[in-house]
């Protein structure tokens, strides 16, 4: 054991081989790489340019150019891509065996419940910071009453509807109990501003209840500031029904009534009462 040479191996074969080794793995996760080019469109087929695709897991990814066209390197075939864009559904596609994925993007269709109608149009309820109530129109359709100011009462916090309690009268919308004094006890300087599809108006006598799609309430000064000093008393946003793509939908509502006097009393003719 004593006369053991002892063995080196060159510096530069030492590197050699280091450098033989990381070639190698590059060259493995090249070839493990997929190549993948498409175009994404919308819903007219014209090219979506500006839309993120991205691959899932990963912080890699591209954007399609003025066309609509993009092109990236996914690790391997069992990769996902997410093409995302505003105002469209997040889709997610597998690569698999595929070089070629076309794309049409489908437009994000949201509910009433999602959307908030606001001075300046429309804008996701997540996203609203101002005080905005929306009233639930299911309800106020189950309601019997011709006015839709008593129908949305007890529908929202903070809004109060006031009655004078005389027959077939109009109550009178307080939102954040607002109390001002009218000239000449004028109760109308209490009243909040109506904004009926776009238009503004004080009065809201002439709508019919069952032609309304969605009342919102903006209660705070930063969500009515829009609409300026008449917006003092809170403002009233109203969206009508309008005609939709599909089967005709009739709806019929119908009532009826039946009076009786139940004693009649009989009058005096001319000779009876002369008589009296």
């Amino acid at each position: 054991m004593d006369n053991l040479i002892p063995f080196k191996l060159p510096r530069y074969f030492i590197l050699t081989f280091i450098l033989i080794l990381v070639a190698g793995l590059q060259l493995q996760t090249a070839f493990g790489q997929v190549s993948i080019s498409g175009k994404v469109s919308d819903e007219n087929n014209a090219g979506l340019p500006g839309t993120s695709v991205a691959i899932k897991g990963t912080t890699s990814g591209a954007i399609t150019d003025g066309n609509g066209n993009y092109s990236l390197e996914v690790p391997d075939s069992e990769a996902f891509l997410v093409f995302t864009f505003v105002g469209y559904t997040t889709k997610e596609i597998p690569v698999g065996n595929q070089t070629v994925i076309n794309l049409q993007m489908v437009p994000e269709v949201l509910s009433l419940d999602q959307v908030v109608v606001v001075g300046y149009g429309t804008q996701r309820k997540r996203d609203i910071t101002g005080s905005i109530a929306i009233a639930d129109t299911e309800i106020m359709e189950k309601s019997e009453s011709t006015s839709i100011t008593n129908r949305l009462q007890g529908l929202v916090p903070g809004v109060k509807v006031i009655g004078n309690g005389e027959p077939g009268s109009i109550g009178r919308i307080r939102i954040r109990g607002n109390v001002f004094t009218g000239v000449d006890g004028d109760d109308d300087a209490n009243q909040p501003l109506f904004v009926i599809d776009g238009i503004l108006t004080n009065d809201n006598s002439f709508l019919n209840p069952n032609d309304i799609e969605s009342v919102q309430i903006l209660k705070d000064a930063s969500s009515s500031a829009i609409y300026g000093s008449r917006a003092a008393n809170g403002v009233i946003i109203i969206t009508t029904k309008k005609g939709k793509a599909g089967k005709p939908v009739i709806n019929l509502n119908t009532s009826f009534g039946m009076q009786q006097i139940p004693d009649q009393i009989e009058l005096a003719n001319t000779a009876q009462w002369a008589r009296i």
